[in-house]
């Protein structure tokens, strides 16, 4: 009798052991497709007096030898995971003009759930100025703004060479995207030319994990387990089966600060010894355009009316008597134009209109660069 209690305690042990070896196999299966089925058994072979007896395994197909097999069917299905991450790419505010149009932010969409999901996509302006992003306040509001999705396949949130395409970047949604899958998804929007150097406007993208293709909505599985359906579980932070990432448009455009003064050069009496502003001196006008902002200004020029009862020293004061207007940059050499009357003739970007009206522009303007590089243009008139 004893021989048979240490048997039987044997065979025991040995099955407690054959089932703890299952469930820690069963640890390891995150990320398990959902609706996959489950399905094993443990295998008992033990002796009687020495004699091997057949072998009885557990459910589902346990044969219940000598009473042993409970019958009870141990398979189950994988249950539905719904998560999912939403981040902003680049880690860094979008730099944009004002009254720019179709300006983009770019964010990254992954699966992580364990199943094939669809994805509403909707983005919208904070609007609100305790939306703080990248340690900046939203100060103004974008506009027109839009979702779309890159066409091109996501390897990953390092992928590079990517950029929003309107001819093929038309989805607005995600339809499907297997397990573990990603997309990178474009914010669109139109930026006010009233905003200043410096403001910010924050968007936020928000995704919704859906029904693949219908894009219904999902509904969370109340209620216990079953083994012979997929339960749906929301695993993603807070439970809904929904993420939002926020981005920001940065203003950089040049801030340009205008300021102009006039000096008598020289009068017919005292000549350029304290000379007076009597009819027949000559007054040399100083156009200083400083931009401190944080953009080049491109494509300008400078236009200013001749004042009346004055005259345009036409008799080139500058470059050794060559030219009438003269341009510096900062600290370089001056360089010069001719503003003949009527039109640009010798196409260096100075004339004079029939008006009277000078205009300096491009080539003799250049761009002004950022950072608070000032452009100063002198010219000299008579006073009449």
């Amino acid at each position: 009798m004893i021989s048979s209690f240490k048997q039987f305690k044997r065979v025991g042990l040995a099955c407690v052991a054959l089932g703890a070896i299952a469930v820690s196999q069963a640890s390891l299966a995150a990320g398990t497709a959902a609706n996959t089925t489950i399905n094993n058994k443990a295998t008992v072979n033990y002796q009687v007096s020495g004699i091997a007896q057949t072998p009885i395994e557990s459910s589902p197909t346990g044969n219940s030898t000598a009473g042993v097999g409970n019958g009870v069917n141990t398979a189950f299905l994988v249950d539905r995971k719904i998560d999912l991450v939403v981040q902003e790419v680049d880690g860094a505010a979008t730099s944009v003009s004002p009254g720019a149009t179709n300006q983009v932010t770019t964010f990254f969409l992954r699966n992580d759930g364990n199943d094939t999901q669809g994805f509403s996509l909707s983005a919208v302006d904070d609007a609100i100025a305790s939306s703080t992003v990248f340690g900046r306040a939203d100060a103004f509001n974008t506009s027109n703004v839009r979702v779309f999705v890159e066409s091109t396949a996501c390897t990953g949130i390092g992928q590079t060479g990517l950029s929003y395409v309107a001819a093929s970047d038309t989805a607005t949604n995600v339809s499907t995207l297997a397990a573990d899958a990603c997309a990178f998804i474009y914010v669109v929007a139109d930026v006010p030319v009233t905003a200043t150097n410096g403001q910010a406007s924050n968007v936020t993208l928000t995704a919704i994990a859906r029904v693949p293709t219908t894009l219904a909505a999902l509904t969370q599985t109340a209620g216990a387990d079953s083994a012979t359906t997929v339960d749906v579980v929301f695993a993603d932070a807070g439970r809904d089966a929904t993420q939002t990432a926020q981005d920001q448009y940065l203003i950089s455009s040049a801030a340009l600060a205008v300021q102009k003064t006039s000096t008598v050069v020289s009068d017919p009496f005292n000549l350029a010894v304290n000379p007076k502003a009597i009819p027949g001196a000559v007054v040399e006008y100083g156009i200083a355009l400083t931009n401190s902002g944080g953009a080049t200004a491109t494509v300008v020029t400078i236009t200013d009316p001749i004042p009346t009862n004055t005259t345009f020293s036409a008799t080139n004061p500058y470059n050794s008597g060559a030219s009438n207007v003269s341009i510096t940059v900062g600290a370089s050499p001056a360089t010069f134009c001719v503003a003949e009357a009527g039109s640009d003739t010798n196409s260096d970007g100075c004339f004079r209109t029939a008006g009277g009206v000078l205009t300096v522009g491009s080539p003799a303007l250049g761009n002004i660069a950022s950072g608070g590089t000032t452009v100063t243009v002198r010219f000299r008139v008579t006073i009449n």
